[in-house]
């Protein structure tokens, strides 16, 4: 089932009436009964509108729908018209969802039944949102926009920055916005340029909106400025700058003291490093060169140093460049030359050092290595950590080589301070290729009342090869005191079979959880063991 328009914008004076018209196809093989509702409608923090009960200046009860309830026959479509009436009084923005709820027609009985056993049909439904946007126009009608400071965190992993600004609309009308950022370092030195990205940029009245984005360079210690401008469809751009700092690799928004100025300007490192990931696919027996971009922060020379090193990606997802051997045993770092090892780095300017990678005959899956950069006249963090955050790090694959495996191991399950209930499992990857995982977790009642299942949002980074990870799944809700029973399962391949990781727990009033044995296992061999009579 479609709808067009996805999203009506309309207007109408006060007293007065606005028809518009709304299209529905069924693009199924069975007839659709339809049948159609108006809702208020509320637009979440990323941009998700939902529709709701009630939601101030709420336009529902001012639209009719004719008809309301229709058959809609395969491959055929309708033109639905729909009619606003505006109270005199009203001035500005008004809001509500049109739902259409169509149900597939279906004989009882099922395609291809067999004549034995137990068959089991499933019937979808359908659902389209239109959000309504109606604009008043009497007396002031103005979008008053404020944004707050913004909320800049950091990467897992120290893989860059990001970044989340809240804007909330105090008028009384809707408008439309998109912004961009610009991270300087504090002698003006343009680092990235990116776009703030919320849905499709509509902040209601009386709504707040989070736009958020990313900056995949790794910023070294020291002091920056963000440059932020928002754009309305009706009104002038907003511009604001915000000085922030970034020390031991955390950023603060913090009011930066002379003291620790002193400090970041003395340790800092004074140039990035892009990208700080890079893939390299090189078959075996042969090379390929690769180039690394760096940027001078400040207004004077640099005389740098790089070296190769190690990489290794910690079970916490922290990279960092070891100083003895890798503990995943794939230490590309001996098929790694640079081109020259001392160079200078003019002021405000960016420079490419060329890297070559040449991989021997025989050679299979992954191996990871790190380039890192140093300064001649100034000591810098030699911590592992601190190394990482002024390196490339190199994932050499030995191209159309190596395997997928993993293994899991280890479920158990924890009680936070606040209640809440975490599972976690130890992955290892005992393959020769990285993978990404994804876990979920499936909670049960022990005499069978399915409480569902929950997989977030934020998943693990991808694994090395012969590295290993702690999955963690945090359950949303509160558990009353009882017996339960949760399976974590975790996909690390497209092509591979999901890891299963089962563990059988009771909630007490107090006190962490007690657990029994906990049974780890693919979805093959559960398949094979429920097969057993």
């Amino acid at each position: 089932m479609a709808v067009s328009p996805i999203i009506v914008e309309t207007k109408a004076y006060p007293g007065g009436v606005r028809t518009f018209r709304i299209g529905i196809s069924n693009n199924g093989k069975q007839a659709l009964a339809c049948t159609m509702s108006v809702m208020a409608m509320r637009v979440e923090a990323g941009g998700l509108p939902v529709p709701v009960r009630d939601a101030p200046r709420s336009c529902r009860n001012w639209i009719t729908i004719h008809p309301q309830k229709f058959m809609l026959p395969p491959k055929a479509g309708k033109r639905l018209v729909c009619q606003v009436r505006v109270p005199k009084k009203a001035a500005g923005g008004y809001y509500a969802i049109i739902s259409c709820h169509g149900r597939p027609q279906v004989s009882g009985r099922l395609p291809n039944q067999p004549r034995r056993g137990v068959g089991v049909m499933i019937r979808l439904t359908h659902r389209a949102l239109v959000p309504v946007l109606l604009t008043v126009p009497a007396g002031k009608v103005r979008a008053v926009i404020e944004a707050a400071r913004p909320i800049i965190t950091a990467e897992p992993g120290g893989r860059g920055l990001r970044l989340a600004l809240p804007v909330r609309n105090r008028g009384n009308i809707h408008t439309r916005m998109s912004g961009t950022v610009r991270i300087r370092s504090e002698a003006g030195q343009l680092i990235q340029r990116f776009e703030l990205s919320a849905g499709r940029g509509f902040i209601l009245p009386m709504h707040e909106r989070l736009f958020r984005s990313r900056l995949r360079v790794g910023l070294p210690d020291g002091v920056y400025l963000a440059e932020i401008q928002l754009a309305c469809k009706d009104g002038p751009p907003m511009r604001n700058v915000f000085p922030f700092y970034i020390s031991k690799g955390r950023p603060s928004l913090a009011k930066l003291t002379d003291k620790l100025k002193a400090k970041l300007l003395k340790e800092s490192a004074g140039f990035t490093v892009s990208p700080a990931l890079r893939l390299v696919v090189v078959p075996a027996g042969g090379r390929r060169m690769q180039a690394i971009e760096l940027t001078n922060l400040t207004r004077r020379p640099l005389k740098l140093r790089a070296s190769v090193g190690e990489w290794y990606r910690t079970p916490a997802g922290l990279d960092i460049v070891p100083t003895g051997p890798p503990p995943h045993g794939r230490s590309g770092r001996q098929y790694v030359t640079l081109r020259e090892a001392t160079f200078e780095l003019r002021p405000m300017s960016r420079q490419r050092v060329p890297v070559i990678v040449a991989l021997p005959k025989g050679a299979v899956g992954e191996c990871y290595a790190a380039v890192s950069f140093d300064r001649l006249d100034v000591q810098l963090d030699a911590s592992p950590a601190g190394k990482a955050r002024r390196s490339t790090m190199l994932r050499i694959w030995a191209q159309g080589t190596g395997a997928e495996s993993a293994k899991l191991t280890d479920v158990k399950v924890l009680r936070k301070p606040d209640g809440l209930v975490r599972f976690a499992a130890t992955l290892k990857n005992t393959g020769d290729l990285s993978v990404t995982p994804e876990a979920s977790v499936t909670l049960a009642l022990s005499d069978g009342g399915s409480l569902g299942d929950y997989k977030p949002a934020s998943q693990p980074p991808p694994l090395q090869a012969g590295g290993q990870t702690v999955v963690v799944v945090e359950w949303p809700k509160l558990l009353e005191p009882g017996d339960y029973t949760a399976q974590l399962a975790v996909r690390y391949s497209k092509n591979k079979p999901r890891l299963f990781g089962r563990i059988r727990f009771t909630i007490r009033a107090q006190g962490q959880p007690t657990t029994r044995p906990t049974t780890t296992r693919s979805v093959l061999a559960a398949a094979a063991k429920e097969a057993r009579p």
